[in-house]
């Protein structure tokens, strides 16, 4: 397999773009603490995971192509413990779409836009703010 490439289950081997390995990345070191193994560093950790563009290609209104190693990492972490919101700017049917389909790909969440404990706030609390925008400060 080359820079760029992943194969998930029976699919053929796909280009990804240079943020959706990026976002992948994140994904696959969120809760991962030096010295701490991976499973007992995600109990109980909170993950605001964005839709558009992390859990599914960014093609917004429209729903894209579903990230697959995001899906199976997402389901990982909720495995390990680890509980998901998802944390999306869609509301209305928009929300209610992305949620089914979601569903239809195996994933679930503790929350939808809101802290785990309902509390409705602008910002969700979460250990782990997983986004298509993330920037290390380091690059502005």
């Amino acid at each position: 397999m080359t820079e760029g490439e992943f194969k998930s289950g029976n699919q053929n081997k796909s280009p990804l773009s240079v943020e959706t390995q990026r976002i992948a990345q994140m994904i696959a070191m969120a809760g991962k603490g030096e010295g701490q193994q991976e499973e007992s560093s995600r109990e109980e950790k909170i993950y605001a995971v964005e839709f558009d563009g992390v859990i599914c290609e960014d093609n917004y209104p429209e729903i894209g192509e579903p990230i697959t190693s995001t899906i199976e990492k997402l389901k990982e972490i909720q495995e390990d413990g680890g509980q998901l919101i998802l944390w999306t700017c869609r509301n209305g049917k928009e929300l209610s779409d992305a949620t089914k389909w979601c569903e239809g790909q195996g994933l679930t969440f503790n929350s939808i836009n809101t802290n785990i404990n309902g509390d409705e706030c602008k910002k969700v609390t979460a250990d782990y703010y997983i986004d298509k925008n993330n920037a290390d400060i380091t690059d502005i």
